[in-house]
């Protein structure tokens, strides 16, 4: 989170300052005024998050103030120069994502759409959160905890043999189908960040015990970058 609140506003989260940060790559590296377009349009955007509802009654939430100075924090991180107080989420996310501007614009599309289209139980405490920031995660979630989805994977994994955990190999030992399917989760292979559309297909999707899938959106969590089921099998031998 950003140190930088502000007249009682919450601590910008990861999803706000990886919008502020693609704004700063269109600019070029330069800060403009609290008048331009673009910084109107980015307050306007950030003002209508569904995390922010009751903060963003107060004028001074996200305002173009806030953010031309978000800007000079973002610039500060990425020049070693201006602002010395740069708070430890700016310069985090420079350090993971100052060289990738396409992929920056390409999380920042995501997250615009999830603010104006916000996933189910956008409110729920996340476990654990992926570097794309809490929309996006929550986006995740929903879709693997679809039950439609995972019914059908299930129902597909069976037609092929037993069920078992397609990253440790577990097959439970039990007759009950009921029990048995109890212990698999769906877990969706492809970073929603990089999906363009709004269905779940079952290519997309991985029958991981619940065990293994915890485990892999930890790696994801703590590592800050996804992990393929193949990545995720090295981390557990």
């Amino acid at each position: 989170m950003a140190a930088t609140q502000g007249h009682g506003n919450p601590r910008w989260t990861r999803e706000e300052t990886i919008l502020a940060l693609e704004l700063y790559f269109r600019c070029e590296g330069r800060v403009p005024s609290k008048n331009d377009e673009r910084v109107i349009e980015l307050s306007d955007t950030l003002r209508k998050h569904p995390f922010h509802k009751e903060s963003s009654e107060n004028p001074t939430f996200r305002n173009t103030d806030g953010i031309v100075f978000k800007l000079m924090n973002l610039r500060a991180a990425h020049t070693g120069k201006g602002l010395t107080h740069v708070s430890n989420m700016d310069k985090e996310i420079w350090e993971e994502f100052g060289d990738k501007p396409d992929h920056v614009k390409g999380l920042a599309d995501k997250i615009r759409s999830l603010i104006i289209n916000p996933p189910s139980h956008s409110q729920d405490e996340l476990e654990e959160e992926f570097s794309e920031g809490g929309l996006v995660t929550r986006q995740h979630q929903a879709r693997e905890r679809n039950r439609n989805v995972r019914k059908k994977l299930l129902k597909a994994r069976r037609s092929k043999g037993p069920l078992e955990c397609e990253m440790c190999g577990f097959k439970p030992a039990t007759a009950n189908k009921a029990l048995e399917e109890s212990v698999f989760e769906a877990h969706h292979i492809v970073p929603l960040a990089q999906l363009d559309k709004s269905s779940t297909t079952l290519k997309d999707m991985a029958l991981l015990c619940a065990n293994c899938h915890r485990f892999i959106h930890r790696a994801i969590s703590i590592e800050k970058r996804w992990y393929s089921i193949a990545e995720a099998k090295l981390l557990l031998q």
